[in-house]
């Protein structure tokens, strides 16, 4: 096994599927453009035949040829290292790779990817609801995230700085005051990841369709294909996913990497609760 430098993480690329054969590729490629934070774990640092490409924010992918002994040897580093960052989730890249990694993990975590028909020229825009304002996210809106949503889609791309920098997603306020919001949870290889979040006492009001709508006809004009994963039994998440025009693909199974993991009877194995 061998890390990559990050300047030699582009060396991954020959094993990295089509976003549109597989879900989740904006967080390799995120990390290969230099816009994302993360580790790569290869075979061969100059040929690499098989690697595990582990972004910051928690979702990391097995590319290539299945190995087992690869993930084996890796680990013991993640679970000290990355995995103590932000929950982490493993998906296979291939079925080959899924069945390895049913192999070594319990608890798989079944997530559908939905992929997205370009926006028509002359599909209407929503109504932003009265009361309310649209707005790109600034910095400022950014900051509003921690207290009002989850700031996690913040904190992966470095803080409200780095992210009004390198990421763009819009928002709905009231007075002011963050109530809704879309953004991308990671870009690269013409794709974006989409996240979406609304305030407790701002839900029921359509706001997540507004700025959703908003954020894909910026990714259009960006030239990116917006991409929604959720779990597979977050039924809101699916509903608003087919409102906005995505339509269902595949389900993937990733498995958690958390710390204090260990190897039991030939399985990675978290720890008890309590």
């Amino acid at each position: 096994m061998r890390e990559l430098d990050p300047r030699q993480f582009d060396r991954i690329l020959p094993l990295v599927p089509d976003h549109k054969k597989a879900g989740h590729m904006a967080f390799v490629h995120a990390m290969i453009e230099g816009r994302m934070a993360g580790a790569v774990f290869v075979d061969d640092a100059v040929r690499p035949r098989s690697a595990l490409a582990c972004n910051a924010s928690g979702f990391w992918l097995a590319l290539g040829e299945p190995r087992s002994d690869l993930v084996e040897e890796a680990l013991p580093g993640l679970v000290n290292g990355l995995a103590g960052v932000e929950p982490s989730l493993l998906f296979g890249g291939s079925e080959g790779w899924t069945a390895v990694l049913a192999s070594l993990f319990e608890g798989p975590v079944l997530r559908t990817e939905f992929q997205h028909a370009p926006i028509r020229a002359s599909s209407a825009r929503p109504d932003v609801p009265a009361g309310f304002e649209l707005r790109p996210i600034d910095e400022g809106i950014a900051r509003q995230f921690d207290g009002r949503v989850d700031p996690w889609v913040v904190r992966i791309w470095g803080g409200p700085e780095r992210f009004v920098r390198d990421c763009f997603g819009y928002a709905v306020l009231q007075d002011g005051v963050l109530a809704s919001f879309c953004t991308a949870c990671g870009i690269g290889g013409s794709e974006a990841e989409v996240e979406v979040g609304t305030a407790m006492d701002s839900r029921r009001q359509g706001l997540a369709f507004v700025v959703c709508d908003a954020f894909m006809r910026e990714c259009e004009r960006r030239g990116l294909a917006p991409s929604w994963t959720c779990d597979a039994g977050n039924e809101p998440s699916q509903r608003l996913a087919r409102s906005l025009g995505f339509v269902a693909f595949r389900e993937v199974t990733g498995y958690r990497v958390v710390p204090g993991m260990r190897r039991v009877g030939g399985r990675w194995l978290a720890p008890a609760a309590g």
